[in-house]
C-alpha cells in the first residue's frame, strides 16, 4: 500500500476510491474561492456527484465525520481571502489562525500559487 493512499482516497469513511481530479472546491471558484489545496475536499467521482445532487447540509448529515473537514477548509479559505484583500494582518492572528497561515504558505510554495 502507498504512504499516498491516504492522501489520494476518498475522505468519506470506509470509502477506498479514489479522489475524483482536484477533489470539491468547498467555496466554489464561481464565488471567487480560491484553487489552492485548502480549499477542496478529496471526494470520489460517487461522492462528489451526492453532495452536488442533495447539498451540503444533506451530505454533511449523511456523512458527518466530514463536518471537520468542511469546517477547516472554509476556515482557512476565509483568512486567504482576508489576507489576499489586506483585510487582515499577520500580527493579529489567534494561535489557530498562525497555523492556517503556516498551511496556506505551505501548500503555496509546495502546490504553486493559487
Amino acid at each position: 500500500m502507498s504512504m499516498w493512499n491516504h492522501i489520494l482516497t476518498c475522505k468519506v469513511e470506509g470509502c477506498k476510491n479514489r479522489i475524483d481530479g482536484q477533489g470539491h472546491h468547498n467555496k466554489h471558484q464561481a464565488t471567487f474561492g480560491s484553487d489552492g489545496p485548502w480549499n477542496r475536499i478529496g471526494l470520489c467521482r460517487q461522492h462528489h456527484t451526492i453532495l452536488h445532487q442533495i447539498g451540503l447540509t444533506s451530505f454533511l448529515e449523511k456523512f458527518p465525520e466530514l463536518k471537520p473537514l468542511f469546517d477547516r477548509a472554509e476556515r482557512i479559505e476565509k483568512l486567504w481571502q482576508e489576507m489576499k484583500s489586506g483585510s487582515r494582518e499577520e500580527e493579529n492572528f489567534t494561535e489557530q489562525e498562525k497555523l492556517d497561515w503556516e498551511h496556506i504558505l505551505y501548500c503555496r510554495k509546495h502546490f504553486g500559487r493559487r
